[in-house]
């Protein structure tokens, strides 16, 4: 049994827990999205209906974050759409930071599949299997945290990175910014990017197998598998989940 599995769930439901291991064993009958599901406070919910799975605030009361806050904004008049995304990538070079620059199809498509599956787990190689990140919608932000942490901390559990969405340029130049805060002592700059990708993949590609796993972790946890995910993942060739930003940007 790996470190995530005591065989109870610390959370409110006491069920039996996911395994992130991809040796787990038929044992482990709770899914990752019923305990999700089961284990959350009643406070504040986010996009759409579900449930706050830690303490986020919720879209109505929450004042979306501006691009000037964080880049001055008179840098960008005359530019091109490349010279902004250069920009842009250039002021988080040095930092624990993920950037950027999403089309406002894609961001639209993005927005709009998280209106109706706002929280989801993503796998995330670890050298011994797969650890999975819960991750929650809240507005144009989205927040995520390990399943463990989760388990063990429930809504007080830390965030390993945060992703901010900027529509400030949608109608101007027809792009949505994007940049993202990690905990470097929970990742490193390529998970995190990988994490970001994923996410990329599941809400604003279109595809079908994709949007079928959300709505089912959604609609009938009792048929959600973990291991699909692993397995959608293990189809991939990895590179392009590295370099998928890279391309979003040129």
């Amino acid at each position: 049994m790996c470190s995530c599995c005591s065989g109870v769930c610390n959370a409110w439901c006491g069920s039996t827990i996911v395994c992130c291991r991809t040796d787990s064993s038929d044992r482990h009958e709770q899914t990752a999205s019923q305990h999700l599901q089961l284990c959350h406070g009643k406070g504040h919910r986010g996009v759409g209906e579900e449930p706050i799975l830690w303490k986020i605030c919720c879209q109505d009361c929450k004042v979306s974050k501006k691009l000037e806050s964080i880049l001055k904004t008179d840098l960008l008049q005359g530019k091109t759409n490349q010279e902004v995304a250069y920009i842009w990538t250039e002021h988080f070079r040095q930092k624990d930071a993920v950037c950027g620059i999403i089309s406002v199809e894609t961001y639209d498509k993005l927005h709009e599949v998280a209106m109706k599956y706002s929280c989801f787990v993503l796998p995330l190689p670890r050298d011994k299997g797969y650890e999975f990140i819960v991750l929650q919608f809240a507005g144009h932000e989205v927040h995520f945290t390990s399943l463990v942490n989760y388990q063990a901390y429930k809504e007080n559990a830390p965030e390993c990175l945060t992703l901010v969405h900027y529509p400030d340029l949608k109608e101007e130049r027809g792009i949505v910014l994007m940049h993202g805060e990690y905990n470097k002592d929970i990742l490193n700059a390529f998970e995190a990017q990988f994490l970001v990708n994923q996410l990329q993949l599941y809400y604003g590609s279109g595809d079908k197998e994709r949007t079928a796993l959300l709505e089912k972790f959604h609609q009938s946890p009792d048929q959600f598998k973990h291991m699909e995910l692993v397995e959608h993942l293990e189809k991939l060739d990895l590179s392009v989940l590295s370099n998928k930003s890279e391309k979003e940007q040129q």
